[in-house]
């Protein structure tokens, strides 16, 4: 696994109520991982992120839904050996396992809603939220890699994790200080190591909550919260960009009052899952003299799961023979090559040594996180 300190913070208290104590029996996130796929082909970023969930996760499973287009290869047959199920995406199965859980749930009204999908990533929207239901476990996209053990958050009942943006849902795009704030962003994210000028405006993004990485068990009242939240969107903005994804998850967390202590959903701020926000990080695809150097930049103590952002880059055709040729350079390349197949590991990877913050001294947006709360 990726040489990375313990974590420094604990994970920060939930903004719907503050756990404290031990987790009740049966109360865990099973150490399960579920990804969705729609495509006949599983490229080969998609295949590192599994591999890097059941490596860096001792004793982990995980599963693949898919659709009746994909055809598996040696990889995915080498994934399955490590403890991977590939399983097409019934969505009558899902809604019939929902219901038993939930006999109140209007599956026909999910039903219909699915079906007047048809992007792969607003059905994808829905198929983790009702196999996170039905399933319990954690849900990553196939555009993150995990580079540490999640056993430390798996212990709450649910948790997803904040990013930094410039119009959370709501928010009007004419504001002048997020026009501002965007230009500077974009010369941040096209000037080399720029990075470090945008992690000093850290205070003036707001933060937001994402679906690329989720964790809950079986049955989460949360989750049904938010199968409940998917039938209150109007039909008419059902097939909007964002409008299932993050828009949906901000809304329901900002309803949801937990019956019990244990039905928590704790929210992790940006260096858990998303050390590098949108746009900046094309900083993890740009070419450098040393790409762990500026890995050890990019990332925190805390991250355990990085997401890439596949819409700033060309993740296809980051091969195998690509991440290999380039994995001194970039950063992407230099953090996947140790979770390559064994036939493709190539030289030993390089190992990141993160600059430790001062555990007495929280960061901001721990802070924030707290004050939010």
């Amino acid at each position: 696994m990726v040489n990375l300190p313990d974590m420094v913070h604990d994970p920060p208290s939930s903004p719907t109520s503050s756990p404290s104590g031990p987790v009740q029996n049966g109360a865990q996130i099973p150490n399960h991982f579920i990804f969705v796929w729609y495509g006949s082909r599983l490229p080969a970023f998609a295949s590192i992120a599994i591999r890097s969930a059941l490596t860096s996760n001792p004793g982990s499973t995980a599963t693949l839904l898919h659709d009746d287009t994909f055809k598996p290869n040696t990889e995915v047959w080498s994934l399955e050996s490590r403890g991977l199920v590939c399983e097409r995406i019934s969505i009558e199965t899902l809604l019939t396992q929902a219901q038993a859980i939930a006999p109140s749930l209007d599956v026909d009204a999910l039903y219909a809603v699915y079906r007047q999908l048809t992007a792969p990533a607003a059905r994808s929207n829905l198929v983790r939220i009702l196999a996170l239901y039905c399933q319990g476990g954690v849900y990553l996209d196939t555009d993150t890699l995990t580079i540490r053990d999640l056993a430390p958050l798996r212990d709450s009942g649910a948790f997803c994790g904040q990013e930094r943006v410039l119009w959370p849902a709501g928010r009007r795009k004419t504001s002048l200080k997020a026009i501002t704030l965007g230009e500077v962003r974009r010369l941040c994210a096209a000037i080399p190591y720029a990075y470090r000028a945008n992690q000093r405006l850290f205070s003036h993004y707001s933060l937001a909550e994402n679906n690329a990485v989720m964790g809950a068990r079986r049955g989460h009242p949360f989750l049904l919260h938010l199968l409940e939240g998917v039938l209150s969107v109007p039909k008419n903005r059902i097939t909007k960009r964002f409008i299932l994804g993050t828009h949906l998850l901000q809304q329901q967390l900002a309803s949801f009052q937990p019956a019990h202590e244990q039905d928590t959903v704790i929210v992790l701020p940006p260096d858990y899952f998303y050390p590098v926000g949108p746009m900046i990080s094309r900083h993890y695809f740009a070419h450098y003299a040393s790409a762990r150097k500026v890995a050890d930049e990019l990332l925190t103590p805390n991250t355990f799961v990085i997401h890439w952002y596949a819409s700033v880059a060309q993740l296809d055709k980051r091969d195998h023979n690509f991440i290999l040729k380039n994995a001194e350079h970039e950063v992407f390349s230099c953090l996947c090559r140790e979770f390559l197949t064994e036939q493709g590991a190539g030289p030993r990877p390089v190992a990141l040594h993160v600059h430790a913050l001062d555990p007495e001294r929280p960061s901001k947006d721990d802070q924030r996180s707290k004050r939010s709360n």
